[in-house]
């Protein structure tokens, strides 16, 4: 069995030590290639410079300088389609930013794209704490030995006139490889700069987009009697089982329509349950002294008031429903058998708050509150007890910011977020291991052998645990507003609020079509249907796009915009949209938004304007070191106007009038120096793009819904997309065909 590891186009394979994109070898110094074996290794942790010093010169003393230039110099061999690949912790470290996934094969000797076959490979998602093994370190022996070239290297006689001289040969025509790239390479009109991704992608899906758009259903509500507690969902995702917070009553939902279906009372108030694997019984921890069973089936209480002591905090069961496990606060940590009612303590320390087991029913994971075995306040401690060892405990290494807090499993088990509350943010505690005060804090760490993947630093609004997606590529938490969190690329997605709410539990359904969220305001739980925005897939080549999902970042690559004022976000096209007041705008970094685009490139995005008073900018983007930038508005005479300005002249495509509160959907699409506009899939008009002083490739910043100097618009813009390559007509049209992939919503008959 032998691997490789691919993260975007690229492959890395550690037994030839060498890189290839699509097939294409990537040459790397030893360095950039040591610096990328480390960050594939750690991925997708963040990894610290003292530790990537230690790795790549372990005998040096190396400046943070001279490591930056070696992250540069390989971000530029890499990053050729957009950023990303490379990220920035600022005052951290690096971390890769694109899934890494590994390719395991049968024969070593059949290692390369082109014998990518089902018998050969074996391919998955590489574990966050999975070690790359080989990545890096030299074959074994054994390996080499079976490898026909490496067993003829070592019998060739050593011949070095014949190597020097093949050698020269070798440098020689390597030099003049090196002139004609940099020649092809050298911008010239006509010829592109850019190597482009043609490959399209499938973007996540938008968990709120369908009950956010113009066009889509606001999400299905229920008001119950209480205030919620708990949300449990049986395994065929068909009942959903609402508890009172602290109280005695459960409300059995349909998940479909979110109707009542049953109404129960429960013999004592209850804390926090556990459904079984089956579904068939949901296991309550009583507020009084007791553990309670509902069972599903009949929807009555089988069996309750068996007494444990006092109340409980949280409750676990195990797979085959033999033993319960209960955080019973100033009473420790206790064990019942479910078919003798034998009762056991398994620790006497005080304040054990959460506890989960692992999925595998080897250990369990126990979070304290009030310092706990080992801990110090606002770093409480956290503590694994081995069930096949008679419960030996052991901690988790390091001190992390914690106060108590939940502990969820991801989805694939492999990974665990802990839930740090208000460590980050109370005064009373050091803050020690914050990157964020204030905040809420989360940690993401191995379930295997407890090590820290990431930290995650959100708004001390966002109070509610981790959801995990089914897919556990994203986490959905709750507070002031409901946020889609992408773990692997570690920024917000999407973000849903409505005044005067604020959220408290989440939960998806087994197949990840619908979400639940609880609200903390009022009695009442809202159901949002996410499989209408599940297939969302992308023309090739796109780099950035920023939807307006009530965040201003990019969900494609890793830019963000940023804004002086506050921007509303309102119904779009597709989920929300920017809402602009004809003051407010957002600025794109110009490393946000298409980076590398070269003379070929594309432009896409809906707009709808609310007041058409006076000349209002859309969009502009500013020429930097290029020699040419564009200003999309509408003029005081109604119509859309695209302007292309150099340091010399400006040329415009003026289009048709614009009407009051419709949508319109606009392209812009360069190639070999001229500029195509597009309204609604039709052509409006071409330029060429007029002569300007030219010293670089590089763009200025974008600006969107105004721009300094100019009035910006009274209106809404959705789904600004930047591509790193001219669209054709024909693509153009197809995204505004009835045919469209149905994920994106249509536009309502003209």
């Amino acid at each position: 069995m032998f691997s490789v590891y691919r993260f975007g186009p690229y492959e890395l394979d550690p037994f030839r030590r060498r890189v290839t994109r699509e097939g294409d070898p990537v040459k790397l110094t030893a360095k950039q290639y040591a610096v990328l074996v480390a960050l594939v290794k750690r991925w997708p942790t963040t990894l610290k410079k003292e530790d990537l010093f230690k790795e790549v010169w372990p005998d040096e003393s190396v400046s943070d300088e001279r490591l930056h230039r070696h992250v540069c110099d390989l971000r530029q061999r890499l990053q050729e389609d957009g950023p990303g690949y490379i990220v920035n912790e600022p005052g951290v470290g690096y971390y890769l930013g694109v899934p890494v996934i590994r390719i395991e094969f049968a024969d070593e000797n059949k290692v390369g794209s082109a014998n990518l076959t089902p018998e050969a490979t074996k391919e998955r998602e590489l574990a966050p704490s999975e070690p790359l093994g080989e990545v890096g370190a030299p074959a074994p022996r054994e390996t080499q030995r079976q490898d026909p070239e490496l067993r003829n290297a070592e019998k060739r006689p050593k011949s070095w006139p014949r190597r020097w001289s093949v050698g020269l040969v070798y440098v020689f025509a390597l030099s003049l490889l090196s002139c004609l790239t940099l020649w092809w390479a050298t911008p010239r009109s006509g010829r592109h700069t850019v190597q482009r991704a043609e490959a399209a992608m499938t973007l996540p899906a938008r968990v709120f987009g369908f009950s956010t758009s113009t066009h889509g259903s606001p999400p299905v509500s229920q008001v119950l009697g209480y205030d919620i507690g708990s949300l449990l969902i049986t395994p065929d995702g068909k009942h959903l089982y609402v508890t009172e917070r602290n109280g005695k009553s459960v409300t059995v939902l349909s998940t479909e329509t979110l109707r009542v279906e049953a109404r129960l009372s429960l013999p004592m108030a209850a804390g926090r349950s556990k459904m079984s694997h089956d579904g068939k019984r949901i296991y309550l921890a009583s507020l009084g002294d007791g553990l309670m069973v509902l069972d599903t089936t009949t929807n009555r209480v089988t069996d309750f008031a068996t007494p444990v002591g006092g109340p409980a905090q949280d409750i676990d069961v195990d797979g085959d429903e033999n033993k319960a496990y209960l955080a019973m606060g100033a009473r420790g940590l206790k064990v019942l058998d479910l078919r003798s009612r034998e009762l056991k303590t398994i620790s006497s320390e005080a304040a054990p708050q959460f506890l989960r087991l692992d999925p595998g029913g080897r250990r369990l994971f126990v979070s304290y509150q009030g310092g706990g075995p080992g801990g110090r306040p606002g770093h409480d401690a956290m503590v694994v007890y081995d069930l096949k060892s008679g419960y030996r405990p052991y901690r988790l290494p390091g001190q992390l910011p914690r106060v108590g807090g939940s502990i969820v499993f991801s989805p694939s088990l492999n990974r665990v977020m802990l839930a740090g509350w208000n460590a980050c943010e109370d005064p009373a505690y050091d803050h020690a291991g914050c990157s964020q005060v204030p905040s809420q804090v989360h940690h993401l760490i191995s379930a295997d052998d407890l090590n820290l993947i990431a930290t995650i630093s959100l708004p001390v609004s966002m109070h509610s645990q981790c959801e995990f997606s089914p897919d556990g590529r994203q986490c959905l938490f709750a507070g002031s507003s409901a946020l889609v969190y992408d773990l692997s690329r570690r920024r917000s997605l999407e973000k849903f609020s409505r005044p005067d709410e604020a959220y408290r539990e989440v939960l998806y359904a087994p197949d990840g079509d619908q979400v639940f969220i609880s609200l903390a305001t009022k009695p009442e739980i809202l159901m949002f249907r996410t499989g209408a925005s599940a297939c969302c897939e992308t023309l090739p080549g796109l780099t950035n796009l920023y939807p307006g999902d009530g965040t201003l970042d990019d969900i494609v690559g890793l830019g963000s915009g940023r804004s002086d004022s506050d921007i509303a976000f309102a119904p779009g096209v597709i989920g929300q949209a920017f809402r602009f007041d004809s003051k407010n705008y957002v600025r794109i970094p110009y490393a946000d938004a298409c980076v590398g685009c070269g003379d070929d490139w594309a432009i896409s995005l809906f707009m709808k304007i609310d007041d058409l008073s006076g000349e209002s900018t859309i969009l502009r983007r500013l020429p930097g070191d290029r020699g040419y930038g564009f200003r999309l508005y509408r003029s005081g005479s109604k119509r859309i106007v695209l302007a292309l300005e150099t340091d010399r002249r400006t040329t415009a495509i003026t289009g048709p009038d614009i009407e009051k509160g419709r949508w319109y959907r606009i392209e812009l699409a360069a190639a070999k120096g001229v500029v195509e506009m597009f309204l609604d899939g039709l052509p409006i008009g071409s330029r060429k793009i007029p002569p300007g002083t030219h010293s670089s490739s590089i763009w200025g910043d974008v600006y969107l819904g105004g721009s300094p100097g100019f009035q910006g618009i009274d209106g809404t813009v959705d789904e600004l997309a930047f591509y790193a390559r001219k669209l054709t007509r024909d693509e153009i049209l197809r995204l505004h065909a009835p045919s469209a992939p149905p994920c994106r919503p249509r536009l309502p008959p003209r």
